[in-house]
């Protein structure tokens, strides 16, 4: 797309440069021709090309030698187009307004018709509307949409353009907003182009002020996709995160470069889970086990088993059916030998002996098993080589098994609700001590409890060196404070609360570690909120702790945290980064697009305009991954680019320019040929100099939007100097218009008034200043043949031999018949 570009100090106000003369049809399909020499874009939308003009759009179906076009004389909210883009999943067109009025331009948000045009609905997103917030590209995938709108930034709809935001780079860009525009270099958005070559990621590809900003949103199965964690499992080479909305699966694979990279994978309720909260997992014999609630604090929806490593489940079991309702569903898995035991609260405890196909109910109070029995109550569970510790309302029992892992007999430990203990063991852990060989020589049970009335009990924790003969706390570090879960690393133990954990290496000494310390240590700005810890796991030495506000991964043990919050926002990306020069030729990238090729040889390509020294305007281009930027076209402004397998077009300032060899050999290719909307048509060539701003491939053909009209040639002929097809608007009145505006001093050399004139005349062309003091008399009664495209120059100065101060100018075309005509150019420095 041809971006208009207008600097402001260094950066612009956008402004509308076209033919003042157009064709006019009275209905849609009234008339042959463009509706303006001047193409903005080019697309393909339901069967026909489409192109966005200042004056307006013009289609033609394929196949066809009719063109067709819809402005504000029949039902366009505005005509004056900075962008167009084809939703062809939801068949929605939609284009970039503009106006003018007292002298600026003004941006007036989208419009968009379902119906190929014959309607037309308007919408005005917020900074999408006033000077400077020209929606200058407009791009998107399925219901997502975005829309560059520089002063105003980049906003995007993920509903199909019902409802906009915002979208920032970073916290401190979303405060850059000043008196109604963006101040930040990278809140100044002008391209962007979607990319959907990374399997079901989408990523973003946008062009700023201040370099490229790339955009990831990584679909929900490939991330952690839950916040609030019950609880974290580790099963052969896997972590496996019990969350609010999901189960999340985490595996550490080495990177080409030797780092470890963190791969993760979420199952849902569509794969196969009975409801979307996770509440515990466990393995056995290659199973994985889950337990599920329909929602935090909802009611168990029973027990999945998968049978691949967490991507499906299937519910193919018997006998828990008391693990369904209110205060029934699987709260902690363990396993002995090759049995499986299951703790569901008020569902008891069960225990299956083939994988998990069958299960059976164990009374831990065989003479009482009825439900008011609180021993019948299974809240934890923890294995110690036979031996498995089970959590009740009563304290804990401990069930002596077998060699076959059967249960052999059992023995009761008793808590009751006083001023130092609570009656209900909620969490056991088994702390191993080992000898110098690496033979446990000791071990020490440890139970957190919760009273069954807080009126009476206490939040305690209490443990055991020598199996349950004595039981030990300690008042003010191990009672009065609500613990959530234990864990341990080494001879340290952890203990988590509401706010962080305390730990400790002698069971005497207690150190708090407030949970406002919990911040990423790369990312300052990831935190838990102090929002409670509720799990912990050691796996080979590091320290994974469940929070309500997401994951936080200590390795060994050290403060070096490693934070991940779930984002389970659609509208909100997972990763942004930002390229810049001297990867890119310069920071202000005005065009994007993508070139795909075989074998993850896919480029994204790059126009950029100088900001500062020693940048330069030209051409960059990247493999997707965006490593290996390389600069492909130097000194070149260039608008737009289309591809062809490996061949690479690029609409630029000084014409259309050809690479066959992915970018690496360009040449400038002449567009002449026949004007078919001519009667009859005659041979046409376009001015060496002509700027060209649109181009695109379009099945066999490729089509060319420049300053003087449009044009197609077959791909197969593109070597060819004279087999162009070229349309254009006919006025046999009069046309005129100047290129490039805006005109740089630092960058151009001469500025061209480019006309038509009917009849044979002198003529007089003169330059104005806002204030309307004549500036430099360009061409002074000069004699202009009619019927033939006229071209004159100027070089930017003032009569006085300086160059022309940076701002608006006006210029006026007078024939020798005394009509004139008007329009404007823009300078910058």
């Amino acid at each position: 797309m041809r971006k208009i570009i207008i600097w402001m100090v260094l950066l612009l106000i956008p402004i509308a440069v076209s033919a003042i003369i157009t064709d006019s049809f009275d209905d849609p399909y009234g008339g042959k021709g463009l509706s303006d020499n001047f193409i903005i874009d080019i697309i393909t939308h339901k069967g026909a090309v489409w192109m966005a003009t200042g004056r307006g759009v013009s289609y033609q179906y394929f196949g066809d030698l009719q063109w067709n076009k819809y402005d504000t004389t029949n039902g366009m909210p505005d005509q004056d187009i900075s962008a167009i883009y084809s939703d062809s999943v939801n068949g929605v067109l939609w284009v970039g307004l503009n106006y003018y009025s007292e002298n600026d331009a003004y941006a007036d948000g989208l419009a968009f018709t379902t119906n190929e045009g014959f309607t037309w609905d308007k919408v005005v997103p917020e900074g999408t509307s006033g000077v400077g917030k020209t929606v200058f590209d407009i791009t998107g995938y399925d219901n997502t949409l975005f829309a560059a709108a520089f002063y105003g930034g980049l906003v995007g709809s993920f509903d199909g353009g019902q409802n906009w935001k915002h979208i920032y780079f970073s916290r401190e860009d979303s405060i850059d907003y000043v008196d109604g525009q963006f101040l930040s270099l990278r809140n100044r958005y002008f391209s962007a182009v979607l990319d959907t070559f990374h399997q079901d990621s989408v990523v973003l590809w946008t062009g700023t002020a201040d370099g490229i900003v790339e955009y990831i949103y990584a679909p929900p199965y490939t991330k952690l996709f839950s916040n609030y964690i019950f609880d974290i499992a580790s099963v052969d080479s896997f972590v496996y995160i019990c969350g609010d909305s999901s189960l999340t699966r985490l595996k550490f694979d080495t990177a080409a470069s030797g780092s470890l990279e963190e791969n993760y994978h979420s199952a849902f309720v569509d794969d196969g889970l009975p409801g979307m909260a996770v509440t515990t997992a466990c393995g056995l014999g290659g199973r994985l086990f889950v337990g599920t609630l329909d929602s935090v604090g909802g009611v168990g929806m029973g027990m999945a088993i998968s049978d691949d490593n967490g991507l499906s489940f299937h519910t193919g079991h018997t006998g828990l059916d008391d693990m369904i309702g209110e205060n029934r569903y699987p709260v902690e898995f363990a396993s002995v030998t090759h049995n499986l035991f299951v703790a569901g609260l008020e569902g008891g405890l069960y225990m299956s002996s083939d994988s998990g196909a069958v299960w059976q109910k164990l009374y831990l109070d065989p003479l009482d098993t009825t439900l008011a029995n609180p021993r019948n109550v299974a809240n934890a569970l923890a294995a110690d080589s036979h031996n498995l510790w089970v959590g009740t309302d009563s304290g804990l029992v401990v069930l002596f098994l077998d060699s076959a892992g059967m249960v052999d007999s059992s023995s009761n430990f008793t808590f009751v609700d006083n001023d130092t203990a609570g009656a209900r063991s909620v969490s056991i852990g088994i702390q191993k001590f080992a000898d110098t060989l690496g033979n446990v020589d000791s071990t020490i049970i440890w139970t957190v409890n919760y009273p069954l009335d807080t009126l009476v009990g206490e939040y305690s924790v209490y443990y055991t060196n020598d199996y349950g003969a004595t039981w030990f706390t300690r008042q003010g570090d191990l009672t009065g404070i609500h613990y959530y879960d234990i864990g341990f690393l080494d001879e340290i133990i952890y203990l988590l609360r509401e706010d962080g954990f305390r730990y400790s290496n002698n069971r005497t000494s207690w150190l708090p570690y407030d949970g406002s310390q919990i911040r990423d240590s790369v990312d300052w700005s990831k935190n838990l909120d102090a929002k409670p810890l509720n799990c912990v796991l050691n796996v080979n030495d590091t320290l994974y702790f469940g929070s309500r506000r997401g994951l936080a991964i200590s390795p060994a043990g050290t403060i070096n945290w490693h934070l991940v919050i779930a984002n389970t926002d659609a509208t909100m990306y997972d990763l942004a980064l930002n390229y810049r020069a001297p990867y890119l030729t310069g920071d202000f990238v005005n065009a994007l697009g993508i070139q795909y090729l075989p074998d993850n040889q896919s480029r994204i390509w790059a126009s950029t305009r100088k900001t500062f020294d020693p940048e330069v305007d030209g051409v960059t281009s990247s493999t997707l991954d965006g490593q290996d930027w390389e600069h492909r076209l130097d000194s070149v402004r260039c608008w737009n680019f289309a591809f062809y397998g490996p061949q690479v077009f690029a609409a630029t300032s000084e014409g259309l320019f050809h690479s066959a060899d992915t970018g690496r050999n360009w040449d400038r290719r002449t567009i002449s040929g026949v004007q078919v909307t001519s009667d009859p048509p005659v041979d046409y060539g376009l001015d060496p100099a002509t700027e060209v701003q649109a181009v695109r491939v379009v099945g066999e053909y490729l089509w060319v939007g420049t300053a003087d009209g449009a044009a197609r040639i077959n791909l197969n002929q593109i070597y060819g100097e004279e087999n162009w097809d070229i349309y254009r608007v006919y006025d046999s009145s009069f046309e005129l218009y100047a290129y490039p505006t805006p005109f740089s001093h630092a960058e151009d050399s001469r500025l061209l008034f480019h006309y038509y004139v009917p009849e044979d005349a002198y003529v007089t062309i003169e330059v104005y200043d806002f204030a309307m003091d004549l500036v430099r008399t360009v061409v002074n009664g000069e004699f202009r043949v009619r019927g033939i495209y006229n071209t004159d120059q100027w070089d930017g100065f003032n009569g006085r031999g300086y160059p022309v101060a940076v701002g608006m100018y006006y210029f006026k075309l007078t024939l020798s018949s005394g009509k004139e005509h008007w329009g404007k150019l823009v300078i910058i420095p």
